[in-house]
Order: C-alpha cells, then structure tokens, then sequence
C-alpha cells in the first residue's frame, strides 16, 4: 500500500484581509472521521483574492462564486486561474469539494486542477509545470505539460453539473465525480512533498461568462452531491485490512521490546486443533495460552521435530506445575493418539520439507513429482499453479544449460532421463490442425527432437519449452501467453544477458522462495487449514491494532487522527530532516572534505608547476626543447587523465571512493618521482602520463566522494573546497617557482615536491570512512549508520532514522536497476534515455565548457606568456594571475549555496566574454608593430602590456567565481546507479577539450596571434553562456534525490522551471520550519 505522508505544516498568515480564515466551527462530516478539529483549524474557505487575476476573473457570493470577465478570444493567452485561499490539509487523509457550473460560457473552456503555490496562473490547470488538471472541454487530464491524456467525460458542456475532485493520500491519487457518480482516479500520482509541499485546489476559465461555484462542504444546508462519507468509510476499512494483509512479521524481537497480551485463543486456531490444544477466556479472567499459539504455529509451518520436542517438553512441564502457562492447566499427556497424531505430523511435515527443497534447489521435477504424489488436488484445482511450476521448470533449465555453457560443462546421466509421468503431465492431447503452435523467438526451438536419450541442457530446456507450448495454445489460454513470451525470451540471444530485462528478472533466485510460498499456500488450502498460522494472524492484527489505537475514539466512527487511514508505509522524505542541524559542520565533515581536497591541490600543483619549469628547463636536455615538444609535455598529463577518468567513476563503484582516491595516489607520487630523475624528453612525458593518471581519477572521485559525505544544504560549498585546494595548490606552485627559478636544476625540485602532498593524503585516508551510499550499496548498513552518526550529530534519532530510510529506498532502487540493466546497457542509455541523455549534456557541457574557455592555457603557458610580452619576472606574475583564482575561488565557496548555481554562471559567464574581447583588443595593440606576433628582444609598451594583464586579471576572476566551480558539482546530476558512469563521461568531456586546448595553443598563437587566439576563446565563452541560459537549470539546495524529479520533464526549459518551482517550495517549507521553532532563518523564499 502507498501512502503519502500527512505531515503538518504551520501556516503563514496571510497578508490580505479577505484571506483571514478562521477556525471552522463546523467540520464536514466527512473529514470528522479522519481528523481532529486542531488539526483542521484552518481549512480552505473560499477563492483567494489575493493571487485571483482581477482584470479576467470577478469573484462574488463571499468569493465563492469566480465569473471570466474577459474579453475573450478563447485563446490560450486569454486563460486565467485562481486558486483556494488555503492548502488542503494533507494530515485529513482524504479531501474533497465540488464545482458547480452556473454558465458554461461561449465555449465552455472550464478546467479544474490542483498545483504548489508558484505555478502561474496565466494559464489553465496542467499546462504549467507543478500543475494538474482535469479539462471540461476534452475530457483529457493535463500533467505539467501541454499535452493531455483522455481521462473522462466533458463536463463543461451543460450549465448546471457539478464537478468534484477528491485527494486520497491513502493511495497518492487524487479522484474525480460528475453530478455525484465516480469517474475515475488521476493517472497521475499526487505529488511529493518536494515538488508540492502545499496544494491548492484551483480551477481555471477561458471564455467569456464562464462562471462557477466552489462548494467546500462547510455548511450542513449545503450537502455535497457525492456521498463522500460512504467513500471514507470503505476507505477506512480497506486501509486496515491491507494494514493487516502487509504487516511483515518479524520473529527476531529485542528482549526489551517483549511483551505478553492476555487474548482469548484465535478462532482459527481453534477450527484447527480442535479443543485439545485451545482455550476460551470467560468473564475477566483472560489469558493466552503462548504453548498453544507456539504448538500451532509449529504445525501449520510443518516443523515436525520442533513441535514434538516442544509438545514433550509441555507434558513434562505439566506434570509438575499444575499452570505452566496459562490460567488453566492443558492436558499434554502423550498417549496413543497424540503420538499417533506426531507420526503423521512428522510424515506430512517430511513432505512439506522435501518439496520446499526442490523448489528452492531448482529442482522442480522432483517438486511436482512430491506434489503428485501427496497432494495430486493442488496440481488439478490450480491451474495457474501449474502453469507457474511448468514456467519455472523451463526456467531452470535454461539457467542450467547457461552455467554449463558458462563452465564448458555437459552432465549426462542418472539427471538426463525424463520421468514418464513428468512428460504425460506436460503432454496434451494434439491440437486440431487449425490451432497453429506458439512461435518460440529462438530458432532451435523449432527444429526436431533430437533422438538421443541423453539430451544437453540446452535441448532439454528446449523441449520443455515446447511442451509448455503444446500445454498452453494461444487460443485455450490467451492469459498465460504475455508470460510465456518473457520466458522464451531467454533463449532468443546466444548470450542470455542480451534478453530483455523483464525477462531477466526470472532469473532472480527470489523467484524460487515466492513459488514455494504459493504453493505452501495451495498446499494447506487443499489440507483445510487456514492459509495463515494463528500465531501469524494475531501478531499481524496486533501490530496494525498498534498502530491504529492512538488514533480511535470509544466508537470506530468516531475515530480521530491522521492516520486513521494508516502510515506504516508512509514514504519518507529527505525534506523532514533537513533542518538546521544540517547547516553545521562539524569537525569531522571539516578533516574528510580537507583530506579529500588534497588531491585538488595536486591537480593545481601540477598546472602551475610545469608553467614555471617549462621556462627553466630549456636546456636539461640533449634534445631542444621546441614548442612541439612543449605541448607533447603539458598535454601528457591531460592524455593520462582522459584516460583514467573513463574509468575512474566505475573503478569507484566496484572498491569504494575512499580506495580509488588510494590508488590515485599511487600514481601522483610515481609520476612526481619520474619526472624528477627524467634524463630526457620523453622520460619526462612519460612521467608526465603517468601522474595524468592520477589527475583523472582524483579529478572525478574526489569531488564525487565529497558530495556524497556532505550535508544537503551543504554541499555546494563543501565541493568548492576541492577546486579552492586546487587554485590553492596554483598559487603554492608559483610560489615554488619563484623561490627554485634561479637554482641549478630547480625545476626537478619543483616537479619532485609533487610527490609529498599525495603521499600526506595516501596516510591520511586510513581515517576517513567510506561513503555511506556505497555502503549501502555493499549491505553495511551499520557501518553507513556510524558515518551518517558523525556526519549529522544534532539531528536526533528519529530523523537520523528518517534519513537513512531515504538513502537505502534510493540505494535500493539503484541496485536493483543496476542488477537488471548490465554495464554495456547502462552506458547506452547516457545516451538514448531521455532523462538520463538531459543530465549527461549539462554535466559533459558544462565540463566542455570549462576546458574550451581556454583557462589552463594561462595556467600552462603564463609564464612564457609574460616572459614573451616583457616582464622582468614572469614566474612571479603569474603569481598574481593564480592569487586571483585562489580569492576568486573563496568568493563561490562562501556564496555559491546562497546565490545559487545557475545564478553565478549566468553573472560570470557574460563577463569571460567581455574580458577575453577586452585582451585580444589589448595584445592587438600590443603587437601592431610586429605584425600580431611575438619576436624575442621586442620591446612592448608598458601600458598594452599592463593592460593585458589586468584583462588576465578580470578573466580569471570571473571563471574562478563561476566556470571554475560549478561544473564540479556533477556528482549530483547522476543517480547512485549512473554516477560513476556519469562521472566518468563529464569529466572525460573535460580533459578532451584541455587535451584539445593544451595541444594547440602554442600553435594557434603562431596562426592567428595571441589577439585571434584570445578571440577564438571569447567567442566559445559565447557559445557556452548560451548554453547556460537555455539548459542549465539551478540545483541549489536539492538533495541528491530531489535532483531526479528535476530532468522528469520534456525539455530543458521544464527541468529549469521545475528546478525553480521545487527550490522556491522548499525554501519556504524549510523558513516556515525554522520560523516555527525560533532557530535562525539563514534564506527567505522571497528572497
């Protein structure tokens, strides 16, 4: 059962006059049944004047009664909508209210609906993202998009209907009635608390005179025209039963969380063993004979061993203690019956036992032949039984003859021989020659028997497929045919992991247990037993009495409270528990996000380095040291981390974040200690490659591992740190720069000293956990639990709880996708998945974009950049160029989670083109008289030159604030069971392009001048801010699952209007929790 979550909210209230809403006196009947008057104290009224769209729409009858005033052309521009002055109250289980159609209008364009506070009301119910709505005109129902689903009747075609919607959060739909009769229900859920924490009923006119009546059923004289309060009722009453039906028993109780209820003996148990082993309470003295209830569980689960020693072990208890157990004594004696009656159970009990066995070996023969023989009814009165066994017998084999093709392996013998009585059950009579055979999708299936007595797994599984064939004709048993097709299904590729998924999913071992469980069930049905052990039936019904007991009055009718309709499956959400204890950070959040950040500072250490040694080591070798060769070694290290990071976030997956950090690691300090001791040019690319490798995967786990150790609201920020450990490491490499530019060999100290920070991080990992998602995802639930403790220590126990609910439902759904869907196929569907190819642009773009920019040109080359244009001390200058990406790094780590992501692009990203114009118009003037290039001893004017790096200056500030680091906030673009493929493919995106950039620069400065080159460069940045504008929609603040529900639209344009509905909906949820309990209000919604 699935129900939503009734979780009250406090109400802001509201600033206009008209909109004050008092406590109800009266509370329809209806609601009365589910809700307590407190929790109903404010309920929705009337329209809202406030937000009603005054030039269209005319309110009147105490803004019950809203008329389109117009003028109209019947357009889609002409549509206006106004809303319910309150939410309706999700904590009441079910709400319902009715439209009246005083006039249809011209042309009847009337719309009912529902959507969060934001939605705009220009429009109808259901065009808008955030808004659903049932169309009067067409009969369609509208679900944030623009085209609609045919639903129901057209209502709005007569004045005089009434129209009634209903929200049944009991089964997370919303329904629907004409003129008192049920239509339907939605087929669309209602919506999550994230996407909608408040709904309001709305209703939305089009043409002129179009005028309706809300009926709230606030007034006894005005009655709704459905009879809802039968319909709560039954509601009732279903949820309970299937309370009962779903409650799981669990056997393992804590011995603190025992307890004894005095119950008269279950009836059940009584049809069952008779007067023997039961006990009828009288008056007040009531007990529960736990022996009995014990015993019958024992006997209906077939235990036969168990329940004989526990059967002595009573009589032997008996004998010497007048009461064991109950009020009464329970004669035990073993006489002649009783163990005759132990006998039989020990037979019947063998049975049950071998026939379970086979079941769940996979042994289904043997199974059906233990049925036959025992209980030949179940196979006769159960066809569809029967045919789950024979489905499950082909199964078998075909998983059978897969593991022998998967092991070279071929059993013949005593296995082989088909049973006689097995083959006369599979065979039917021949069909008439008009009923054509099923077509079975694998050619071998076709083709003759083979004549062996000895047939190969494969042949086997074929010819039980044909029998299940013959058995099931299309025309006899069209029911089975949809089953059938899946199965046959696994032997259509000659590899069985090409079969379709839902075919696949037969070969879950879990399958064997829910076939046994059925035919247990058979089993004792045909036997005369109850299908559920007393003891089972009384701890179900318990629990769900449990639960139910707070919320009843003396009368059940007169019940009160929320979850009269019940919640033991309510579907947490991440929502609940984000409240301000996730906004501190402790020390341990601090040491791993430092710790992880380490390999940032590598990646920075690198860039800057090899910009100031490629200036001293000109002549360390034999060989000159051309441009070519230049490029060769700064590209070196991008080729490595294209490499590597195609196979970073997968690696993750499979040995942890915390390992692959570890290894990458290893590769930064063996390629530091290469290039150090390099002899030549090519020794020094190869070491350049080799810590490339590295860079690649620290490049792509750390910010993952950071993002997924972080707090929600957190996040962003925390991510930043690992880019300001990068510019950090920048400005540390020019630092070094300068202080070895004037020592004989100091650019292998330089390169060498790469190799201490990464081997400080290989030790320091030894204390940081793993991440609790993929400890999840490996089934340490207590050891994600220790993290999780030490990441939120203030939040308490219940929403620690919560939470760790909210992280396993989506690890849980993760794995089950990735046990279905094989790596090849995930990897595929980045690619054709709509959803999933909508995440894989924005995070492969805006990596793209990073890199084409041009910004690690100047980390690579600005010294020989500055060199080139005059200054005295280029290492030294392009200390001030990496100073300012480090302080313009801090800036987005203070304000990225307050301005927002899509914000800071959208400021920074204009101004990278307004700077790199600024500098080509700059280095034009610079070298108009040497033609655009660059010529040694040239003296250039100090001015063009300062000028040109005030541009540099500018440039790297904006790219620092924004490119620099939002782009690295990828990890919450993926689900947990494409992250590390998603991972993988954005950041390889990234070091393409540098690999691109780095290999040209030099050469394009010769091509088209520096002024062309940093053109070239402003006009990519043009491209890239456009792609900002139009695809990327903010994330700020969304939980790694709310990300999700983002890119659930059609286009982009719906995932940056949803993206703004959810982050407006749960700031104001979050404010008003803040505001509720006096804790500090870091962000308005208005805001």
């Amino acid at each position: 059962m699935t129900t939503a979550p009734f979780d009250q909210l406090p109400v802001k209230e509201s600033d206009s006059l008209d909109n004050i809403n008092p406590v109800n006196s009266y509370i329809p009947p209806y609601l009365a049944l589910s809700s307590t008057h407190d929790q109903l104290s404010l309920l929705p009224s009337q329209f809202d004047t406030k937000n009603c769209r005054t030039i269209k729409l005319d309110l009147s009858d105490n803004n019950l009664v809203v008329t389109y005033a117009g003028p109209s052309d019947g357009n889609e521009k002409d549509a206006a909508t106004v809303r319910v002055n309150e939410p309706i109250p999700r904590c009441s289980g079910i709400y319902y209210l009715e439209f009246e159609i005083l006039n249809r209008g011209t042309k009847g364009y009337i719309s009912i609906g529902y959507g969060n506070k934001h939605f705009k009301l220009t429009r109808l119910p259901g065009w808008e993202p955030c808004s659903w709505g049932y169309h009067g005109d067409d009969g369609c129902f509208f679900a944030q998009a623009a085209d609609g689903l045919k639903f129901g009747p057209e209502y709005s075609t007569t004045s005089g209907n009434v129209i009634g919607m209903g929200f049944d959060f009991t089964q997370n739909k919303s329904f629907y009635t004409l003129n008192g009769s049920f239509i339907a229900y939605s087929p669309e859920p209602l919506p999550s608390l994230q996407l909608c924490p408040e709904i309001y009923p709305c209703i939305g006119l089009r043409s002129d005179n179009e005028s309706v009546k809300v009926n709230f059923g606030l007034s006894e004289q005005n009655p709704f025209k459905f009879d809802i309060e039968a319909y709560v009722k039954r509601r009732k009453w279903d949820v309970i039963a299937q309370e009962i039906e779903n409650r799981r028993v669990d056997w393992r109780v804590d011995n603190e969380q025992r307890s004894v209820e005095f119950l008269e003996t279950p009836l059940e148990m009584r049809k069952v063993l008779g007067d023997r082993y039961t006990y009828s309470a009288t008056g007040d003295d009531l007990s529960m004979p736990m022996g009995e209830l014990v015993m019958e569980y024992l006997v209906h689960s077939s235990y036969a061993q168990t329940a004989r020693s526990f059967s002595e072990a009573l009589s032997k208890e008996n004998k010497t203690d007048k009461q064991p157990i109950g009020s009464k004594s329970v004669d035990m004696e073993v006489d002649d019956s009783h163990s005759s009656w132990l006998q039989s159970l020990d037979e019947a009990a063998s049975a049950c036992k071998g026939t379970r066995n086979a079941i769940l070996a996979g042994d289904i023969e043997l199974a059906l032949s233990e049925i036959r023989a025992r209980w030949s009814s179940v196979l006769i009165d159960n066809q569809q039984l029967t045919f789950e066994l024979l489905l499950r017998k082909f199964v078998e084999l075909v998983i059978k003859a897969h593991s022998s093709e998967v092991n070279g392996l071929y059993e013949g013998g005593e296995d082989t021989a088909k049973n006689e009585e097995d083959m006369e059950m599979l065979q039917s009579p021949v069909l008439p020659p008009q009923i054509p055979p099923l077509e079975l999708p694998h050619p071998d299936l076709m083709r003759a028997p083979s004549p062996a007595p000895h047939l190969n797994p494969l042949d086997k599984a074929l010819a039980a497929g044909r029998a299940l064939q013959a058995k099931y004709p299309p025309q006899a048993y069209p029911e089975y045919q949809e089953r059938m097709r899946v199965a046959f299904a696994l032997v259509a590729h000659d590899n069985i992991e090409n079969a379709p998924e839902e075919s696949l999913e037969l070969l879950d071992i879990n399958e064997r247990q829910r076939l046994w469980e059925a035919v247990e069930m058979a089993i004792n049905q045909s036997e005369g037993k109850p299908l559920q052990s007393a003891l089972e039936l009384v701890v179900r019904q318990a629990g769900a009495t449990v639960s139910q007991a707070a919320l009843m009055g003396d009368d059940f009718n007169e019940s009160r409270g929320s979850l009269a309709f019940g919640d033991s499956s309510t579907k947490d959400d991440e929502l609940a528990v984000n409240l301000e204890a996730e906004e501190k950070v402790t020390p341990f959040v601090v040491f791993l996000t430092l710790a992880a950040a380490v390999s940032g500072m590598l990646f920075g250490l690198d860039t800057g380095i090899i910009s100031g040694a490629l200036v001293e080591m000109d002549d360390a070798f034999d060989t000159e040291l051309t441009d070519t060769y230049k490029e060769l070694i700064t590209s070196a290290t991008t080729l490595g981390a294209l490499i590597s990071s195609l196979t970073a976030g997968i690696v993750a997956d499979i040995i942890g974040r915390r390992l692959a950090l570890a290894g990458a690691d290893v590769f930064f300090t063996v390629g530091a200690i290469v290039q150090a001791c390099a002899q030549g040019v090519w020794t020094m690319i190869a070491g350049r490659f080799i810590l490339g490798l590295g860079v690649g995967w620290a490049s792509c786990v750390a910010p993952l591992y950071i993002s997924e150790l972080s707090p929600t609201r957190l996040r962003g920020r925390l991510v930043t740190v690992n880019a300001v450990f990068l510019t950090f490491g920048q400005v540390i490499a020019y630092a070094i720069g300068a202080a070895f530019a004037n020592v004989d060999d100091g650019w292998r100290y330089m390169v060498g000293i790469c190799a201490v920070p990464s081997g400080l991080q290989f030790i320091a990992l030894h204390w940081l956990p793993e991440s609790p998602r993929f400890l999840l995802s490996r089934g340490k639930d207590d050891g994600a639990i220790k993290v999780l403790s030490r990441i939120y220590p203030y939040i308490n126990q219940e929403d620690m709880k919560a939470k760790l609910y909210v992280l396993k439902q989506g690890v849980k759904e993760s794995l089950e996708i990735s046990k279905r869907v094989p790596l090849y196929k995930r990897i595929g569907k980045m690619f054709t998945e709509p959803v999933i190819l909508k995440v894989t642009i924005i995070a492969a773009g805006l990596q793209a974009f990073q890199q084409l920019s041009g910004f690690n040109t100047l980390m690579y080359y600005s010294a020989t950049l500055f060199a080139q244009i005059g200054f005295d001390q280029p290492t030294a200058t392009g200390l001030i160029v990496s100073g300012t990406n480090f302080l313009g790094t801090l800036f987005a780590l203070k304000y990225i989670d307050v301005i927002g992501r899509r914000r800071i692009m959208l400021i920074s990203a204009p101004m990278l083109v307004v700077s790199l114009t600024f500098g080509s118009v700059c280095f034009h003037f610079l070298t108009i008289e040497t033609g655009g290039q660059f010529v040694d001893g040239h003296s250039y004017p100090k001015v063009w030159s300062a000028l040109v790096l005030v541009a540099i200056v500018l440039y790297v500030l904006f790219y620092a604030v924004g490119l620099g680091n939002v782009p690295w906030q990828q990890g919450e673009l993926f689900t947990l069971e494409y992250r590390g493929i998603g991972t993988s493919l954005a950041t390889a995106s990234n070091w393409s392009c540098n690999l691109l950039i780095s290999l040209t620069y030099l050469s394009l400065i010769n091509k088209i001048t520096a002024s062309g080159a940093f053109g070239f460069y402003a006009g990519l940045c043009f491209l890239g801010t456009l792609f900002v504008i139009f695809c990327y929609p903010d994330l700020t603040k969304l939980s790694l699952e709310e990300v999700q529900d983002v890119f659930s639209g059609n286009s982009f344009k719906d995932a940056r209007r949803r993206a703004e509905v959810m982050r407006k909906s749960k700031s104001e949820v979050l404010y008003r929790l803040h505001e509720k309990e006096g804790g500090l209000t870091p962000d308005h919604p208005d805001e």
